[in-house]
């Protein structure tokens, strides 16, 4: 399909509008050069809406009875893009070092480890994390921990919560943790695995948007992966949900953001640890 039918009818207000629409309710931020994203993302769901033209859809958005279709758009413009253990060095720092200092100040607090897998889309990431944390209390003992996971995406979070992936997308840095942490399909899953239960009862998925005013994650936190979402927001919106952020970490707990990130325009208290890992002074 041609971009110049992508594009009919879709004129600059009706593409402010919309990107209006999308920050309202999500704010991601959407600039002008994105109209030709916009369209292809959108097409099917305007065809799928009965709409003849991209004003008549506007229209629909704006008179649907619910946030539904709202939601719809969000997923439908939201990139999912996720895999195991993506970014490996967060996962080797908080092995090696990281988890080690954050444990001994819950020990003496007798609390379990709460962390927060912000934009957690199918699963891949809170579920690389848990494995981190299985492995951990494997070679140093008991440790107490959930790891609470939220998207703005009903749809990804829905794969998120059947536990199941490809094996041969896994990526996980040892073999071992295949047979350790997953269950083999069989029939009509063959070449598919299950996250096994002694992870799955770790793990709590919930729909969220990081924005809205209660959220269903613990107020004190430990750990936040908050990896590749600060480049769908414009300044103002890092600035509230770093403060945020910021403000859910317990002293000494960490915030981390993907390597292609950063805070610089944004005012903070965090300690830079480098590699996109911050923590928050005692």
């Amino acid at each position: 399909m041609s971009d110049t039918h992508l594009l009919q009818g879709m004129d600059d207000r009706v593409f402010e509008e919309l990107c209006q629409l999308i920050y309202h309710h999500s704010r991601i931020c959407l600039t002008s050069e994105k109209k030709t994203f916009l369209s292809s993302r959108l097409d099917r769901h305007k065809r799928e809406l009965q709409a003849d033209n991209w004003g008549a859809y506007l229209d629909k958005l704006k008179r649907a009875p619910d946030l539904l279709e709202i939601e719809n758009v969000i997923d439908l413009v939201s990139t999912n893009h996720t895999y195991f253990f993506r970014e490996p060095s967060h996962f080797d720092r908080l092995s090696q070092d990281l988890l080690a200092s954050l444990l001994k100040n819950q020990a003496q607090r007798r609390s379990p480890l709460q962390c927060w897998s912000v934009a957690a889309s199918s699963g891949e990431e809170a579920f690389s994390l848990a494995i981190t944390l299985a492995e951990y209390e494997r070679a140093h003992g008991a440790v107490d921990w959930y790891v609470h996971a939220t998207d703005i995406s009903r749809r990804v979070l829905m794969k998120a919560q059947a536990h199941i992936y490809d094996i041969d997308q896994l990526n996980l840095p040892s073999t071992d943790l295949l047979t350790r942490y997953f269950q083999k399909g069989t029939g009509e899953y063959q070449g598919q695995c299950k996250v096994k239960h002694q992870l799955i009862q770790r793990v709590k998925f919930a729909h969220a948007n990081v924005f809205q005013p209660t959220l269903p994650v613990p107020e004190h936190l430990h750990i936040i992966f908050c990896r590749n979402v600060l480049i769908y927001f414009d300044t103002p919106s890092r600035q509230l949900l770093i403060t945020r952020l910021e403000n859910m970490l317990e002293p000494g707990g960490l915030l981390l953001i993907g390597h292609t990130e950063n805070l610089s325009s944004v005012s903070h208290k965090l300690q830079h640890l480098g590699g996109g890992i911050f923590r928050r002074p005692h």
